[in-house]
């Protein structure tokens, strides 16, 4: 029994390794390491906490707005696949140049930022196109635990 528990001991030792060295991997490159195994796909977004879309400096290795965006609006299905597997997300940075269209499906972003975010604490965004309803959804679910707006 005691070979049990020191192999189990061992293996948590590897998988937290394991997550240490994923963390600093960018985010695009975790979706390609995702596939290596089971352990890589379990353990490969847990320490992800922020989401950066710089419309702007798309060319940055931890930003999205590269993959994200196509004919300037934000590609949802893209999106909530970052939010499903991201759900440790405690920030969101939105930087959109103002005279872009790519906020014109704000409110499905943030529609899907309600869904799957359940630790966010951070979010930055100039609310352009999202609807008041949807406002009103997002800050019922977040204004208490928001600090940063």
């Amino acid at each position: 029994m005691t070979q049990i528990y020191a192999k189990d001991s061992f293996d948590r030792f590897n998988e937290y390794l394991l997550e240490v060295i994923l963390s600093y991997l960018p985010i695009k490159q975790k979706f390609k390491y995702q596939c290596l195994s089971k352990q890589w796909q379990r353990l490969v977004f847990n320490k992800e906490k922020l989401i950066l879309l710089y419309e702007m400096d798309y060319y940055f290795a931890n930003n999205l707005c590269k993959d994200l965006i196509l004919n300037q609006r934000l590609v949802l299905n893209r999106f909530e696949t970052i939010l499903k597997k991201c759900q440790n997300i405690t920030t969101i940075k939105m930087y959109f140049d103002v005279h872009n269209e790519c906020t014109d499906n704000m409110n499905d972003v943030f529609e899907l930022i309600i869904k799957y975010c359940n630790r966010l604490k951070q979010m930055n965004y100039g609310f352009k196109g999202v609807s008041e309803k949807t406002l009103k959804e997002f800050f019922a679910k977040f204004g208490p635990k928001l600090k940063t707006f």
